[in-house]
């Protein structure tokens, strides 16, 4: 049948279901291992009219800054070497 029902059987393949208890407490537990890692801890708004919670995130997560390449090291050009002369702005060498 669909494979999204077979989320809800337990190893004996009897359908588990789970009440709005559990669920609340399973979402809790897991933002709550996620929240408890982070350095910077995100925004968070309630919105009891539209029964809504919105969580803010840190602009760059720790993960994040581990997968980031390191940034490339800019050298200074040095015109000392160059054979060009510099031209001003009135046409004087």
């Amino acid at each position: 049948m669909l494979k999204i029902l077979n989320f809800f059987k337990s190893n004996t393949g009897e359908t588990k279901l789970l009440t709005m208890r559990q669920r609340f407490e399973a979402a809790e537990a897991k933002l709550n291992a996620v929240l408890s890692g982070l350095t910077d801890m995100p925004e968070v708004s309630i919105d009891s009219a539209s029964r809504t919670i919105s969580l803010t995130a840190p602009e760059q997560l720790p993960d994040e800054a581990l997968a980031l390449p390191a940034p490339a090291q800019k050298e200074a050009p040095k015109n000392e070497t160059s054979d060009e002369v510099p031209v001003t702005t009135d046409g004087e060498k």
